[in-house]
């Protein structure tokens, strides 16, 4: 966490170098609110926030110039945009409702999961992120870049969410979502499924629920094809998953 704080830190004082943000600080207020406006909005998103010293910050988006901080926001959206797409991908480790449902489990039992090589993941993300991208459903489609997913899943690694395992020297890599992540809360969705909603909330633009029942149509599918139920198993590069486009 402090190596978080220090980026963060350093990342604020470089906008507010560059005349993207205005920050004025307010000692003596742990629970004070930060709060971040645009100029063109009369919204505010707020959020609580305290450093080290127990001092907060009211940071503000300086109306001039507004293209620089579109500029900002250019450069971000595709790094948040790949981490939704990764954390949509963890729903791939769990088996499929077609298959699911013959086992008949417990109620609120957590669905079965099972293990594969992070190299099958990673094929079937990107595969996820390119039927998505030619649905509109994802803007940038520098999001589907392999590296950025791999360095996404490490930080689910590092969080807990999925845990990588390895044989021996030379054997692949094989990923799992950890049990936990798996248990179904009082909205009936797993844990894993609201983490991805969650990061998804962070795209900056409002996600309708028809938006959000088509991810899951799209992901139900190439799950499925992961799992060896459909043809979408062998989409090669380049491909997507071709149900009703």
């Amino acid at each position: 966490m402090a190596g978080f704080m220090a980026n963060l830190d350093d990342t604020l004082a470089g906008l507010e170098k560059d005349n993207v943000l205005q920050i004025s600080h307010q000692p003596q207020q742990p629970n004070a609110i930060i709060t971040t406006t645009r100029p063109d909005t009369e919204n505010a998103i707020a959020t609580q926030a305290a450093n080290s010293s127990s001092n907060t910050s009211t940071i503000l988006i300086t109306p001039n110039p507004s293209s620089t901080f579109t500029f900002y926001h250019s450069l971000i959206s595709p790094f948040i945009e790949t981490y939704h797409l990764a954390s949509l991908s963890l729903l791939l480790l769990v088996e499929p409702s077609s298959t699911s449902s013959k086992s008949s489990p417990a109620p609120h039992a957590p669905p079965p999961t099972t293990t594969f090589s992070l190299s099958t993941l990673l094929s079937h993300a990107q595969l996820l992120g390119r039927t998505l991208h030619a649905q509109g459903l994802l803007t940038h489609f520098e999001a589907v870049n392999k590296e950025t997913l791999k360095n996404a899943f490490a930080r689910f690694v590092l969080e807990g969410i999925v845990r990588v395992d390895k044989a021996g020297s030379g054997a692949e890599q094989m990923v799992r979502v950890v049990g936990g992540w798996l248990g179904v809360g009082k909205s009936g969705r797993s844990r894993v499924h609201a983490f991805a909603r969650k990061v998804g909330a962070y795209r900056g633009r409002a996600r309708a629920e028809e938006v959000e029942e088509e991810e899951a149509r799209l992901v139900e599918l190439v799950r499925e094809g992961m799992w060896g139920l459909s043809k979408s198993a062998v989409a090669g590069e380049g491909e997507v998953v071709r149900a009703n486009l």
